[in-house]
């Protein structure tokens, strides 16, 4: 499974996403759109780290689901 489609499922299973949400998510899908608030986001965040055992202290910068993945591909491909 890519990096990307293990993001794709974290997202569903954390953000409780409906089938329609989850058909529909694209690169450019921001977070707003998908009325994730900040608690929402860290807790995520948090099942990231701890699914592919990195550590992202700056996500300010995150905003789509396309900015998530460049960012988790880099650290998994760069340590």
């Amino acid at each position: 499974m890519s990096i990307k489609d293990r993001l794709l499922k974290l997202l569903i299973d954390e953000l409780i996403l409906t089938p329609t949400e989850a058909k529909n998510l694209k690169d450019t899908t921001t977070f707003i759109e998908l009325a994730v608030d900040d608690l929402m986001f860290m807790d995520l965040i948090g099942a990231i780290m701890d699914e592919f055992d990195i550590s992202l202290p700056d996500v300010e910068g995150i905003k789509t689901i396309g900015d998530l993945v460049r960012v988790v591909e880099g650290k998994v491909k760069n340590g």
